[in-house]
């Protein structure tokens, strides 16, 4: 019970850490793209 509460807590932690690379990555390009106009989504 014990393993699977910190196998539990890793996994969120890990998804957390992959939405906020993908979050602070999709700014950059829309600082980038701005001018143009376009706006870039990334779809997981």
């Amino acid at each position: 019970m014990f393993i699977l509460s910190k196998m539990q807590k890793n996994y969120q932690k890990l998804n957390f850490r992959k939405i906020f690379i993908f979050w602070k990555v999709n700014k950059i390009f829309e600082l980038e793209h701005k001018n143009n106009g376009n706006s870039i989504v990334f779809l997981i």
